[in-house]
């Protein structure tokens, strides 16, 4: 079960938990709160949710939950019922329950949050990617197997929509589905999924296969042992995972420089405009320097420069854009860069 949860993902709050703006369309007047106490709110949820991460890592699970339920709360009180943080909210209450192995509870949440996604983000976006890998979790948990590979084959379309089916994250999704059988003891089954995993990784660049793919061949050789199967599959097999691991060893030395970000992103979103800086009339820009991974994640924001009331959210965005991968001789590298965003008052 543990390999299938790696595979995955972690089970860790998915949706940007440090995100505490109010959204720009508020409820009307009369149900809404002075603007005073929306500023407090605002800085409330933000403090709870930075309390509910830590306690999340430390696995205390019980500590968080009413801290959760309590920001979960205020969102659905102060926004529109088709707000996206509202989402981020269940997302991170199911992710809270799933930890304490109330999966019944975990999964109905996952659910609300997947239906928000779909209606705000997009059936295809990256928030429902995230909930649908953590439901594939909670369905296996369950043994509710059919749900379980529904969810990882929607993934796997999701995945070649996106990126084409000869694609390394064609290659991430299959992973799950590979995994779901061989947990069930579906060998031949898990068999031909891998051998779709292996292609594809065979016709990538090495640096560009990424660890939890190499932990999927490696399981995949460990059916074909069992089987007693060919050489020559074996020998595929470890020749791939050699090249892979020398592969790894060069790229962790090598980030390239990418100057300004903004025009190759794949995903983008905007900042949401703080509330204590549209009361305090602050507006301006924002320069944030990124670390973009092999596969066009960011994995560090750092704000440069810019207003001080915004630069949170300007940070909370740029985690959320994905780009294309950045290529150095044909090899998918890590680079570096910017990506500004403007704040103007209206």
């Amino acid at each position: 079960m543990k390999k299938l949860i790696a595979m995955l993902g972690t089970g860790l709050l998915l949706c940007y938990p440090v995100d505490a703006q109010t959204s720009p369309d508020e409820k009307p007047a009369a149900t809404a709160a002075k603007p005073a106490t929306q500023a407090w709110e605002a800085a409330e949820v933000m403090n709870l949710n930075a309390r509910i991460v830590s306690l999340h890592q430390e696995g205390k699970y019980d500590e968080a939950l009413p801290l959760a339920e309590k920001v979960l709360e205020m969102r659905e009180r102060t926004l529109k019922a088709d707000d996206q943080r509202i989402a981020d909210s269940l997302a991170n209450l199911a992710a809270l329950r799933s930890g304490k192995k109330e999966y019944g509870k975990a999964q109905e949440l996952y659910q609300r949050a997947l239906l928000l996604y779909e209606a705000t983000a997009g059936p295809d976006s990256p928030p429902v990617v995230g909930v649908l890998n953590q439901l594939t979790v909670v369905w296996y948990r369950k043994r509710d197997f059919d749900k379980a590979e529904a969810a990882a084959q929607r993934l796997v379309g999701i995945a070649e929509r996106q990126h084409g089916p000869e694609s390394i994250e064609t290659a991430r999704a299959l992973i799950g589905r590979a995994e779901l059988e061989r947990l069930q003891g579906h060998d031949k089954a898990a068999r031909e999924v891998y051998a779709r995993v292996l292609n594809i990784a065979e016709k990538s660049p090495p640096a560009a296969v990424p660890v939890m793919i190499t932990q999927s061949l490696a399981n995949y050789l460990g059916i074909v042992y069992a089987s007693g199967d060919s050489n020559p599959l074996v020998e595929r097999i470890n020749k791939l995972l050699i090249s892979i691991g020398a592969a790894s060893l060069e790229r962790a030395t090598r980030t390239e420089q990418g100057g300004v970000l903004n025009g190759k992103a794949v995903y983008k979103t905007q900042p949401s405009y703080p509330v204590a800086a549209k009361q305090s009339r602050e507006q301006g820009t924002v320069l944030v320097k990124v670390t973009v991974d092999e596969t066009g994640r960011v994995i560090e924001a750092i704000p440069l420069n810019g207003p001080l009331l915004l630069r949170g959210a300007s940070v909370i965005a740029a985690k959320k854009w994905r780009f294309t991968p950045t290529l150095l001789d044909g090899v998918p590298v890590r680079v570096t860069g910017t990506i500004t965003f403007s704040f103007a008052l209206q």
